[in-house]
């Protein structure tokens, strides 16, 4: 099943379930790093960032590197 697939189905789904579903990817967000492709199209932003981007980016940086938990 593609990306494209779970997201028609997720879609289709009743609010709650969606709901459900929102939850479940957040705490998988904050459990898991992000990949070095991720961290590093971060970096990239970051370079070209105002300050107060920059510091958002950091701080995502920082997540994404450690996990938010």
């Amino acid at each position: 099943m593609t990306a494209t697939q779970v997201i028609a189905e997720i879609s289709a789904l009743p609010q709650s379930e969606r709901r459900r579903v929102i939850q479940f990817t957040r705490q998988l967000e904050m459990t898991e790093p992000m990949t070095p492709e991720e961290l590093g199209a971060l970096a990239s932003r970051l370079a070209d960032a105002d300050e107060s981007t920059a510091s958002r980016l950091q701080n995502e940086i920082m997540n994404g590197f450690y996990g938010r938990a």
